[in-house]
């Protein structure tokens, strides 16, 4: 059960990495890579942020232009 295999890349190397060892030895490159994989998350997140407050912007420009046109 502690005895896995992992495959994949070493997150701070690039090597390829494809062998078992001990969890608990897996367990800070795990985190390397948990690291890495929230900080793409987070600048994701602020990417979609910014485009919907532009988009936000642009509509609220557009509705206050109608009423200014309706009055």
């Amino acid at each position: 059960m502690w005895f896995v295999k992992i495959q994949g890349a070493d997150p701070q190397t690039g090597d390829k990495i494809d062998e078992y060892n001990c969890a608990m030895s897996w367990q800070p490159i795990l985190m390397v890579e948990n690291s890495g994989q929230l900080r793409g998350v987070a600048v994701s997140v602020q990417s979609l942020r910014n485009e919907t407050i532009k988009r936000q912007d642009v509509a609220l420009g557009l509705v206050a232009n109608a009423k200014v046109i309706r009055n």
